[in-house]
């Protein structure tokens, strides 16, 4: 009895709780068109999805409120710098010779290093030509200049005995003929021995270039012969470049012209210029000899030639045919910005934000650059500003943005 007294109560407070909640559920449900007390507001509240007086400005797509974006400033003003002018050449050697035979004959021996890239020093013996014949002419020219110095001497004591027999002949005056003297044969005698002498020193020559010498240090690019070859005179037989100096024409506009000192003082002074591989990973230091007096046709400009004393031996060589950049120190450049490199658009324009926070784009003009910087005159009307490190393509002009200084200053 007692177990179903006590299933009898449970059932009963089950009923009284159900009933409970389904008397909350519908007090808590408004009906079509009521209002419940959290959205009885104020009629000037917002409705859902508008933006709020204090939002910030230029809601997004997805009803976020817009970020404004952030860009990388430097600020610069006005300074005088020293200028740097920057060229580009190409390192050539002082001789660029293709050394030819001057007598005829057969090569007989080529120099163990006749081969590419090898030096030799001035007066060395690249090769030999046959001098069988040379030494044969030699030979005969000297015998005939013997001759004519025994013919000489001759002469000048049939000469000698002419004055004396003259004299003791006692007449007066000079002999009718010359002959009597024996004073054509004597000049006759004397002319011989000078063409002969001339015979010997051009057989002398001759025998002498059969030995095919460096006119000058040199670096063999090329040889055109074999051993056993015969050459004329006039063959080909190497290419040579000399290597106590390179040159390097640096082509110059107006502009860069005007940036340096007078050209009488950078000769005289011998002014060190920086040369750069085109990696910039070697460097070489040169000197200004000289600057050319004409405009080359091609570019229409002058152009300021740099020397390198012995490129070979620096380390690293200096090979010929090498493009280098050229940095030549100029004069001093007043009221010019210095720009990181970055600043500049492909457009050649710079970017800068102005007093309201709004960005603004001007032209500029590069009067010189160095290393990763540019320097440039300030546009018309600005002295100093908040110029934009890395521009984007997507600026637009009064575009709102906010400035972050960059960390460091150029």
């Amino acid at each position: 009895m007692n177990k179903r007294a006590s299933q009898i109560v449970m059932t009963a407070l089950a009923s009284t709780l159900m009933i409970g909640a389904i008397t909350l559920t519908r007090s808590d449900t408004l009906l079509p068109g009521s209002m419940g007390p959290a959205e009885q507001v104020n009629e000037n509240s917002p409705r859902p999805n508008e933006p709020s007086s204090a939002s910030p400005p230029g809601p997004g797509p997805n009803g976020t409120a817009a970020k404004i974006p952030s860009v990388t400033t430097i600020y610069v003003s006005p300074s005088t710098f020293s200028a740097r002018i920057q060229g580009y050449g190409e390192t050539v050697p002082r001789h660029h010779l293709s050394l030819s035979a001057e007598v005829s004959g057969r090569v007989v021996r080529l120099a163990s290093k006749l081969e590419s890239g090898s030096r030799f020093g001035e007066g060395e013996v690249l090769l030999n030509l046959d001098d069988t014949a040379y030494q044969q002419a030699l030979a005969s020219a000297q015998h005939d200049l013997a001759s004519a110095e025994v013919e000489l001497l001759e002469e000048e004591l049939n000469a000698r005995q002419a004055r004396q027999e003259w004299q003791r002949s006692g007449l007066e005056g000079k002999p009718d003929s010359p002959l009597v003297l024996h004073e054509p044969q004597l000049k006759a005698a004397k002319a011989k021995v000078a063409k002969y002498q001339r015979s010997v020193s051009l057989a002398r020559s001759d025998l002498a270039k059969t030995q095919i010498r460096a006119p000058f240090d040199a670096l063999l690019i090329n040889r055109s012969v074999q051993p056993g070859s015969y050459v004329q005179n006039g063959t080909p037989l190497a290419e040579l470049y000399s290597t106590d100096v390179a040159s390097v024409s640096i082509p110059l506009s107006d502009m860069q012209w005007a940036l340096l000192p007078d050209t009488a003082q950078i000769i005289n002074e011998k002014t060190i210029v920086q040369l750069f591989s085109s990696d910039a990973e070697r460097s070489w230091e040169g000197r200004i000899a000289r600057v050319e007096q004409h405009v080359d046709k091609q570019n229409r400009q002058r152009s300021l030639v740099v020397e390198v004393a012995h490129p070979l031996d620096q380390e690293p060589p200096l090979y010929p045919s090498t493009f280098v950049t050229a940095e030549i120190p100029g004069k001093q450049v007043a009221g010019l910005w210095r720009l990181p490199a970055s600043a500049l658009t492909q457009d050649g324009k710079i970017w800068y934000v102005d007093n309201a926070g709004q960005l603004v784009s001007e032209t500029t003009e590069i009067v010189f650059s160095s290393g990763n910087f540019i320097y440039v005159q300030p546009p018309s009307g600005l002295t100093t500003a908040s110029v934009v490190v890395y521009p984007l393509s997507s600026y637009l002009p009064g575009m709102q943005v906010a400035q972050r200084p960059a960390e460091k200053k150029p």
